[in-house]
C-alpha cells in the first residue's frame, strides 16, 4: 500500500498533536488492514511532528518496537528471516515495522519539512515539455528520466 498524500500526514498530524496536548489522559488510536504499514507511518509521523522522535528512523524503530513482541534490534525495522526462517511457504518476519519502502521514504519527507520549512501546501505548476523514452536493441538498459522544474 501506498502512503497518504504529505498534506493529510500533516493535517493529521496537527489534529492528533492538538487532540493529545489537550489533556493528558487523551489517546489518538490509528489502525489499517495489518497495523503495520500505513499504521506505523502515521505513528511515527505524529512522533516526529510532536518532537517525541528528532529523526525519522528513530520514530519508525520507536514505532517498530512496541510493535513487535520480539523485537531484535539486529533486524532493523522490518526485518524478513533469512532462509533459516521460512517454515514452508510461510516466512516468519522477527520485526514487525513499516516495510514499505515509499511508506518509509514519506516518514523523511515529513522529517525534511519538519527541519527545513518546506511548506507542502505551495502548489507548484509544472510544464512538461518532452518525455523521451528510448526503446530497441541498443537501449536495452532501464530508461532514464530528466524533468526540469523551472517555470
Amino acid at each position: 500500500h501506498g502512503p497518504p498524500l504529505l498534506v493529510e500526514m500533516i493535517e493529521f498530524c496537527q489534529q492528533a498533536s492538538r487532540w493529545l496536548l489537550l489533556n493528558p489522559k487523551n489517546v489518538v488510536a490509528v489502525h489499517c488492514k495489518g497495523g503495520k504499514g500505513r499504521t506505523g507511518l502515521m505513528i511515527a509521523a505524529l512522533l516526529l511532528w510532536s518532537g517525541h522522535r528528532l529523526c525519522a528512523i528513530d520514530a519508525l524503530e520507536l514505532f517498530t518496537f512496541r510493535r513487535t513482541e520480539d523485537y531484535d534490534p539486529e533486524d532493523g525495522i522490518d526485518e524478513a528471516a533469512d532462509d533459516d526462517g521460512v517454515v514452508g511457504l510461510r516466512q516468519i518476519h522477527h520485526n514487525q515495522g513499516v516495510g514499505g519502502p515509499s511508506q518509509i521514504r514519506y516518514v523523511h519527507y515529513l522529517e525534511t519539512m519538519v527541519y527545513n520549512g518546506v511548506d507542502a501546501y505551495r502548489l507548484c505548476k509544472m510544464h512538461l515539455v518532452s518525455l523521451e523514452i528510448p526503446v530497441g536493441k541498443l537501449s536495452a538498459r532501464k530508461p532514464q528520466f530528466l524533468f526540469d522544474t523551472s517555470q
